[in-house]
C-alpha cells in the first residue's frame, strides 16, 4: 500500500520511516512570473515502484526526484534535484519516505484566481488521484529581479565533472532561470556575442575582468559606457576579503588605476573584519572611496567580535552609504553557521529563505555568494558535499548549490529556496511601495525580528507569506 502527503517546498524531509503530516492535497499561492512548488512525500509498506504525473492548464511545471547526500557520515540529508518525466519509475524502499519536488511557473498571462493541478500516482495496484490548489495573485513579478545577485560559477569544475567547459553557458542560463546572476558572462565582454548577455533583462550584475593590460580596460569602458544599463550592472572585483594593511595598499593601487582607465567605476570588495595588523583601524573607513558596492559578511550588523567601531554602529554606516547612492550587498560563505541563516545542506530549509527577508529587514540590496559549483575537493557532489575540507570537515554545501547531471546542471532544494527567497524579496519591496515601510516591517517581524531571532515554523512562515501576497494584491487592484 502506498501512502503519501504534501509538504512545503523548503522542508528538509529526512528519509526515515516517519509519515508525520496528514495533507492529502496542498495549497500554493503565487504571483504571475513566479516559481513555486511543493513536495509530494511517498512511502510504501513494501519495496515498490511508482510514477508521478501532473496535469494542469495555464502553467508550466517540472517534477524532480529528491536525492540524499551524506552529511557527517552517519546522516543523509535531502538536497539534489534530479529531473524526471511522467513515466519515470521511482523506487520506494520499504517503510522509507521518498520526496518528489513539483515546481510550477505562473506565466505572465495566466489568469488570477484559483486553479487546480491534478496529481496522479501510478502504482502496480492502480492510480491514486490527488490535487494541488494554486491561487494566483493579481500582480506580476518583474523580469529584472530587485534583489541583486552575484554568484561564482567555475568553468574548471564544470570541465572536471563533464570533461569540457563548453557547458558553461548552459550552467549560466540555469542560474538565470533561478533569478541568479553569475559573476562572469559566458563570453568575452568585448565580443559581439556578449551583447545578448549584457542586454538580458534577467541579469542584475556581471563582473568586469580586472585586466593587467591598460588598453583592455579602456576598451571595456568604451563599450560599456555607451549603454547605461550595461554600465550600471558591471563591477570590478579586484581583491577579496582584505584582512591586513598590505591588502588595502594593493586595493588603493587598483582603484587609482581604475579611476584613470575606467571613470565612474563600480568596485565590490567583500570584507568581514578590521585589519588584523591594525585592529584599531575601521575597515569601513578604509574602504570608503574605494568600494561603492559594499559587501560585508552578514553577521557584521550585530557581531562585535569581528567588527568594532568607535563612532557609529555598523548598520548606521551602511544606511549612510545607501543615502549617498552606494549599493549594499552582504555575503555568506563557510560562516556564519547556525543560528545565523546560511545555505548549508544540513540547515533547516526555511533558513535559506529567511536570509532574504532579513535583507529587507536591514535594507540590504542583494547577495554575493562566492561559488555555485565549488567541486575542488569532491569527486562526486552527489555523494560528498563537504566542499571546504581545508576549513572544516563539518560544513556541507558551502559554495555548491548545483549538481552535475548527465548532460548539464541539476539544482537543489537550496537553490530552489534561494530563488524563492529572491521572489520573497520582490514581494517585500512591492509591499513597501504599496502598504508602506512601517506596515511591511511589521510583516517582516512576524518572520524575523533580527539576524538571530526568527521563526523556524514552516507553517507560520507560509501563512505570513500568504498574508503578504493578499495585502499587495488588495492595494494594487483597488
Amino acid at each position: 500500500m502506498i501512502k503519501y502527503y504534501f509538504d512545503h517546498p523548503y522542508s528538509k524531509i529526512l528519509n526515515d520511516t516517519t509519515l508525520d503530516r496528514q495533507t492529502s492535497s496542498f495549497q500554493i499561492y503565487m504571483a504571475r512570473n513566479e516559481y513555486e512548488g511543493c513536495q509530494l512525500v511517498l512511502k510504501s509498506e513494501v519495496d515498490a515502484e511508482v510514477s508521478v504525473s501532473v496535469k494542469v492548464d495555464g502553467f508550466t511545471f517540472d517534477i524532480f526526484l529528491v536525492r540524499y547526500v551524506s552529511v557527517k557520515k552517519e546522516h543523509m540529508y535531502p538536497d539534489g534535484l534530479m529531473p524526471i518525466c511522467d513515466n519515470t519509475k521511482i523506487p520506494l524502499k520499504k517503510g522509507v519516505r521518498q520526496p518528489v519536488y513539483i515546481r510550477f511557473h505562473a506565466v505572465s498571462d495566466v489568469k488570477s484566481g484559483d486553479h487546480k493541478a491534478v496529481v496522479l500516482i501510478s502504482t502496480k495496484e492502480g492510480t491514486i488521484k490527488s490535487h494541488i490548489d494554486i491561487c494566483v495573485f493579481d500582480f506580476t513579478l518583474p523580469v529584472t529581479p530587485s534583489c541583486i545577485t552575484a554568484f561564482g560559477l567555475g568553468r574548471k569544475y564544470i570541465e572536471k565533472m563533464h570533461g569540457t567547459d563548453k557547458l558553461y553557458a548552459e550552467y549560466y542560463e540555469f542560474l538565470l532561470k533561478h533569478k541568479i546572476s553569475a559573476y562572469d558572462i559566458p563570453c568575452n565582454i568585448l565580443s559581439d556575442e556578449a551583447d545578448k548577455y549584457l542586454s538580458d533583462l534577467r541579469m542584475t550584475s556581471f563582473r568586469i575582468p580586472y585586466s593587467s593590460d591598460d588598453d583592455t580596460i579602456v576598451k571595456y569602458y568604451n563599450k560599456l559606457v555607451k549603454n547605461k544599463e550595461w554600465f550600471s550592472k558591471g563591477f570590478f572585483y579586484p581583491l577579496d576579503e582584505p584582512s591586513c594593511m598590505e591588502h588595502y595598499k594593493k586595493l588603493y593601487e587598483y582603484k587609482e588605476r581604475l579611476n584613470r582607465l575606467f571613470p565612474n567605476n563600480n568596485v565590490c570588495t567583500p570584507f568581514f573584519v578590521n585589519p588584523i595588523d591594525s585592529p584599531e583601524k575601521d575597515s569601513v573607513e578604509l574602504l570608503d572611496g574605494v568600494s561603492n558596492i559594499w559587501c560585508p559578511k552578514s553577521y557584521m550588523w550585530i557581531n562585535t567580535d569581528v567588527y568594532v567601531s568607535e563612532t557609529k554602529p555598523f548598520g548606521e554606516k551602511m544606511v549612510e552609504k545607501k543615502r549617498r547612492g552606494d549599493k549594499v550587498l552582504w555575503y555568506v560563505c563557510w560562516e556564519p553557521g547556525d543560528p545565523y541563516c546560511n545555505l548549508f545542506v544540513d540547515m533547516s530549509g526555511i533558513m535559506h529563505r529567511i536570509l532574504f527577508w532579513q535583507k529587507r529587514l536591514y535594507d540590504v540590496d542583494g547577495l554575493l555568494y562566492w561559488h555555485s559549483n565549488y567541486w575542488e575537493y569532491v569527486d562526486d557532489p552527489w555523494e560528498d558535499m563537504a566542499t571546504v575540507k581545508w576549513l572544516s570537515d563539518y560544513v556541507f554545501g558551502d559554495g555548491s548549490l548545483l549538481y552535475n547531471g548527465e548532460n548539464g546542471p541539476c539544482g537543489s532544494l537550496r537553490l530552489e529556496a534561494v530563488r524563492d527567497g529572491i521572489e520573497d524579496f520582490e514581494y517585500l519591496k512591492m509591499a513597501e511601495e504599496t502598504i508602506g515601510k512601517e506596515a511591511t516591517l511589521k510583516l517582516i517581524n512576524k518572520v524575523s525580528k533580527s539576524l538571530l531571532n526568527y521563526t523556524r515554523d514552516n507553517d507560520e512562515f507560509a501563512n505570513v507569506r500568504k498574508e503578504l501576497g493578499f495585502l499587495i494584491e488588495k492595494e494594487i487592484v483597488r
